[in-house]
């Protein structure tokens, strides 16, 4: 059986999260001081064979979120947030600083630091690949 996989902080920048889809944004943890991301995700190779990657819940958590900033304009715009670009870096006082880029008109953006990062794939039982 295929379990939940979840990667944390410098492991994720071995996946590739450009062009998947942001379709909710949800304020979580101790006083919504995390915020969690669900995914549409595009999937990578090492995970491509190992999920069916239709049938999977992705998400990014974030633990205490700081200076979160968001700009997008949804004016003429209906569906998911399309991820160009996803950076994130460790800062000297051992938090990340997070980018995320969409494509918008013009460009939109979510900014912010945090403590932690997650990107986690949990598998339905029924779709998982055999």
């Amino acid at each position: 059986m295929i379990m939940k996989t979840t990667l944390k902080n410098e492991e994720i920048q071995k996946i590739i999260l450009d062009e998947s889809h942001i379709c909710g944004i949800n304020w979580v943890g101790e006083n919504g001081l995390d915020r969690e991301f669900i995914l549409n995700w595009c999937g990578d190779e090492r995970y491509g064979t190992m999920y069916d990657l239709m049938n999977v819940t992705t998400k990014l958590v974030f633990e205490f979120v700081t200076d979160f900033k968001i700009n997008f304009d949804f004016m003429d715009r209906i569906g998911t947030i399309e991820i160009s670009e996803f950076n994130f870096r460790k800062l000297p006082n051992n938090q990340y600083e997070v980018d995320i880029q969409m494509f918008f008109n013009p460009k939109g953006f979510i900014r912010f630091n945090c403590s932690n990062l997650y990107f986690i794939i949990e598998p339905n039982d029924v779709n998982m690949k055999k």
